[in-house]
C-alpha cells in the first residue's frame, strides 16, 4: 500500500453517545446508551465537499426563496416549488453519500437513521460530530505547531 492509499485508511474514531441526547437512546438489554461512530480526521476531499454541499444546499434555499415570489403566477409557482423539491432530494442524496463516509456507514443507512429520528435530533448528531472534528482538527495543528 502506497503513503497516499495509507493514510486515507487511517481513521481515527469518535462516538456520541444518543443518551445524551435523550435517556430514551438506550440498549433495551443492556441499558446502554445508544452510540454512533464516527470518523474524526476527514480529509481535504470531504471538507471541500463538505462545502459545495454546502452551497448546494443555499443554492436550492434561494430557489425556494424566488418561487415564493411567484405566487400570484400558480402555474410558474408550481413549476419552480416542483423543480425545488427535485433538486432537494437530490442534495439529499448527495448529503446521505457524504455523511455515509464520515459516519462509517453506507448511504442508506444513513437514511435510515435520519428518518427513524426527529429532525432536530439529526441535527444534534451531526452537529457534535462535527464539533468534535473540528475539535481533533484543533488539537491536531496545535501539536503539529509544537
Amino acid at each position: 500500500m502506497d503513503l497516499v492509499a495509507a493514510l486515507r485508511a487511517a481513521v481515527i474514531k469518535g462516538k456520541v453517545d444518543l443518551s445524551e441526547l435523550d435517556g430514551a437512546y438506550r440498549d433495551p438489554e443492556t441499558k446502554e446508551g445508544l452510540t454512533v461512530e464516527f470518523r474524526l480526521n476527514w480529509t481535504r476531499d470531504q471538507k471541500e465537499r463538505q462545502r459545495e454541499l454546502q452551497r448546494e444546499t443555499f443554492e436550492i434555499q434561494q430557489r425556494y426563496v424566488q418561487a415564493g415570489e411567484l405566487k400570484g403566477d400558480l402555474g410558474a409557482w408550481k413549476e419552480a416549488m416542483a423543480e425545488a423539491d427535485r433538486l432537494s432530494e437530490e442534495n439529499w442524496e448527495h448529503w446521505a453519500v457524504w455523511w455515509a463516509e464520515i459516519l462509517l456507514m453506507s448511504a442508506h443507512e444513513v437514511k435510515r437513521l435520519a428518518g427513524a429520528l426527529p429532525e432536530q435530533h439529526w441535527m444534534w448528531i451531526t452537529s457534535e460530530v462535527a464539533k468534535s472534528a473540528a475539535q481533533y482538527e484543533a488539537a491536531a495543528l496545535k501539536k503539529a505547531g509544537g
